[in-house]
């Protein structure tokens, strides 16, 4: 399977690019559907689950994929959002339509989201241009397969990377962003133990881009409790979603919390249908009475919506000063730094 020639291992969609390696390689891995069907997410988590990894030349590759034509017009849907936001739970709608296959975080895109991050510092072995086009190659052969529809459900730590209302000939990007307002961000994070674990591992590495980008406060970790240390996922995170927004009009924007409440969860998914599949409705029905309502996306466990919904109500009760108090403190540094003002709007 190694000798497998470069042109047969990129025109089978089995063969998944998962990794950027030193050296200028992509390390290739043969996926079965039941494994793309079953993995919560498509990163280091499912490494060493299949086969041998393959090594490529990261130049052959991006030749060969600049070369391969897309006959016929594909939708190439990106999910990007700030963390714990029902991503995985839409993605898992979506794939349960025939014509629409997901692809949640693929490990390799993490990888040119840090490659790009290098760039900026002069510390990549690319040149922009070159990550760019070896990227476009790479999103084309996503497409590569029988279904018309191929969803990427992002890593949040993608937020910046440039794609989206890039031309990629016969391919159509949208963008579904998906957020929700502070005061529910910060009542979920208390009983969310995911949640929680996120904003203590990668606290640092928000705070970093938080101090970059403000001009009147600098904030020291050790200075920040557990709540003002959510709040940093939120203002950073929400900030790169408007960021999108603001580039591209046509990007669909939800409010995760507000718009699957019972008495607008039709209507949310009419407009999420409507915006994927450019005003055809005949998967709304279908995708009305998925059991998938009621499944956690990722570890299969019963769940749903209002599960999450009453935590949040109970938890905006049980801790109203603390919330309210990170709020307000959230309000005064958007109204004194210039790139946080649009989120004024979204604390509530």
């Amino acid at each position: 399977m190694v000798n497998l020639a470069i042109n047969e291992l990129l025109s089978d969609p089995l063969y998944f690019p998962f990794q950027l390696i030193c050296d200028r390689q992509i390390g290739y891995l043969k996926i079965s559907e039941d494994t793309f069907k079953k993995s919560s997410f498509l990163d280091r988590r499912i490494f060493g689950v299949e086969g041998e990894m393959i090594f490529l030349s990261a130049s052959e590759v991006e030749r060969q994929l600049r070369e391969l034509t897309i006959n016929t017009t594909k939708d190439l849907i990106h999910i990007f959002h700030i963390s714990h936001v029902g991503s995985t739970f839409i993605s898992k709608l979506l794939e349960s339509l025939n014509e629409v296959k997901v692809l949640r975080e693929p490990n390799i895109l993490r990888d040119f989201t840090r490659e790009y991050s290098k760039v900026i510092k002069s510390s990549s072995e690319y040149k922009k241009h070159e990550l760019d086009s070896i990227l476009f190659g790479i999103l084309k052969s996503f497409t590569h397969g029988r279904e018309s529809k191929v969803v990427i459900k992002h890593t949040s730590s993608n937020l910046g990377l440039p794609i989206g209302h890039n031309h990629i000939e016969n391919i159509v990007q949208k963008e579904i962003l998906l957020y929700t307002d502070l005061k529910n961000f910060l009542s979920h994070a208390i009983t969310s133990n995911g949640l929680r674990s996120d904003a203590e591992g990668n606290a640092r590495i928000r705070l970093n881009y938080l101090n970059k980008i403000c001009f009147s406060n600098f904030f020291n970790l050790d200075d920040l409790k557990f709540l003002q240390i959510v709040s940093l996922i939120w203002m950073v995170e929400f900030s790169k979603i408007l960021a999108r927004k603001a580039s591209n009009k046509n990007a669909l924007l939800i409010n995760f919390d507000y718009d699957f409440k019972e008495n607008q969860k039709k209507e949310t998914l009419t407009k999420i249908i409507g915006y994927i599949f450019n005003g055809n409705f005949n998967n709304l029905d279908e995708m009305m009475h998925l059991q998938d309502w009621n499944i956690n996306p990722k570890n299969g466990e019963e769940f749903c919506f209002e599960v999450r919904e009453d935590a949040i109500k109970r938890n905006k009760i049980s801790s109203k000063k603390e919330i309210e108090k990170v709020s307000n403190w959230v309000m005064r540094i958007c109204k004194e730094e210039t790139y946080l003002m649009p989120l004024l709007n979204h604390i509530k």
